[in-house]
């Protein structure tokens, strides 16, 4: 079985926008069509941050807890 080549040339894809992060304002995320939300951590500073593809926004945000 031949393995597949899963690398995404990004500069194919059509950029929406840049979202800076709430903290740093460094860190960046770059949206290629992407909807909906996302909470990752801003690889510069490293806190935790909702990023919101709808509206092009970034939000500080606190790590949700889960019951046992």
């Amino acid at each position: 079985m031949e393995a597949l080549d899963l690398v995404m040339n990004l500069n194919d894809l059509e950029q929406d926008a840049v979202i800076e992060c709430p903290y740093c304002h460094k860190g960046k995320t770059y949206s290629y069509g992407a909807r909906g939300m996302e909470s990752s951590n801003c690889h510069v500073c490293g806190r935790l941050v909702l990023w919101d593809f709808d509206r092009m926004m970034a939000f500080k945000a606190r790590a949700r807890k889960y019951a046992s």
